[in-house]
């Protein structure tokens, strides 16, 4: 008997839609699959708990390459620069040229600071002043655009545990978290008011502009985005991957793209988890193989927590293409009109969005001596835990 036919798959990336490919493909493999990660960052870091530092230390980070060794992959610690016409050629930035089967683009989006002079979510560390006593009045501002706002809120959360007053959120959005529907938004308004955060809804406030910087004593703003315009692929204006039902890349049959690197507008780990899991099932069928044929519809869920006090948010997309931006959300009369909970709705219950990703740090939560899936960061995760199964784990 002749032996299987290697498939060779290539993931670029190290966020949350890199890792989750990886993790699903290993899920998916019957010992044909061959995987390169590709990025150039050392560590998966978990982005979500930026916000949280000035309370907790800096954000969890794992090995990548040990963490591709676990799944099988082969890391390589270089960045994707262009993708050739024919059998899916890769170039890299150091300079070699590879073949793959398949590729899945899961680069993310880059930051972009918003407003001249204000401090920006992921663009530098935040003060700890503002998980002080006496630090003045605090404004987070979302910019216009803005489709993923969950962390504007509970960056505000966190300030306000203070017990100061003077903590408020500058938004766009005629109600806070209206993408989770009126009935959630609702339960949302109330929360916040609860801790001492106000609202200020339905401001405008353009990027580029003095005025954000003029509203508070201290001033945060998440970020503005921007794709990374890969050169052999397809791009809209602001360099983001269009895609179809499957992640494939549009007219390109063999190249894949998930996370914030695709079109649209909602950026967020658990809708970039659900795009990756999508690609991988389409690529473990390419190369031969059978995936479970379900596939849930894309949901998004939020929490916002502070101290013992939490709410779940939770809402189906099940009638809207969460690749067309999140005005889509609003298209359809009977999209589901969101669910809010201070009990968890989903298991387990994290912050971490990504259930494949939830579930191996939620395996190891007692190696790592805390809650690594919380808004606020957590020990580094040790390498004597990478590799580790979780059955050894103690």
């Amino acid at each position: 008997m002749e032996p299987a036919t290697t498939f060779r798959v290539a993931i670029a990336g190290g966020g949350v839609a890199a890792v989750t490919a990886m993790m699903a493909l290993a899920d998916h493999s019957d010992g044909r699959l061959e995987v390169d990660l590709i990025c150039p960052a050392g560590d998966f870091v978990l982005r979500p708990q930026l916000i949280g530092a000035p309370w907790g230390g800096p954000p969890l980070r794992t090995d990548l390459a040990a963490l591709a060794d676990e799944f099988g992959a082969h890391y390589r610690p270089t960045q994707l620069e262009r993708i050739e016409a024919g059998a899916c050629p890769v170039v890299t930035s150091d300079g070699l040229s590879k073949p793959y089967d398949a590729v899945l683009v899961a680069t993310g989006a880059t930051p972009a600071m918003a407003y001249p002079g204000v401090l920006t979510v992921g663009l530098g560390g935040l003060p700890d002043a503002l998980a002080r006593p006496g630090r003045g009045s605090v404004a987070v501002v979302v910019p216009p655009g803005t489709g993923w706002t969950l962390p504007a809120y509970q960056l505000a959360l966190l300030v306000a545990a203070t017990g100061e007053a003077g903590v408020r959120v500058v938004t766009t959005e005629p109600r806070p978290l209206e993408i989770f529907g009126t009935t959630a938004s609702g339960r949302v308004a109330d929360f916040l008011t609860s801790h001492g955060v106000d609202v200020e809804s339905g401001r405008h406030v353009a990027p580029g502009s003095q005025e954000a910087a003029e509203l508070a004593d201290h001033v945060v703003a998440l970020p503005t985005l921007h794709g990374p315009r890969i050169a052999g692929l397809p791009f809209d204006a602001d360099g983001f991957i269009p895609v179809d039902e499957i992640q494939r890349v549009r007219g390109l049959g063999a190249i894949f793209a998930a996370g914030d690197v695709t079109a649209g507008s909602i950026k967020q780990g658990g809708l970039a988890a659900h795009q990756a899991e999508r690609a991988a099932m389409a690529i473990a069928r390419m190369a031969g193989m059978s995936p479970p044929q379900k596939f849930d519809p894309a949901t998004l869920r939020g929490k916002l927590a502070i101290g013992n006090d939490e709410l779940y948010l939770r809402r189906s997309l099940a009638d809207a293409d969460p690749a067309s931006g999140r005005d889509a959300l609003y298209q359809h009369s009977d999209a589901d009109p969101g669910t809010a909970s201070d009990r968890p709705l989903w298991k387990p219950a994290a912050a971490m969005l990504a259930w494949r990703l939830s579930r191996w740090l939620d395996d190891r939560r007692r190696a790592l001596g805390g809650d690594p899936l919380s808004p606020i960061a957590r020990p580094e995760l040790p390498s004597a835990v990478m590799g580790t199964k979780t059955s050894e784990l103690p």
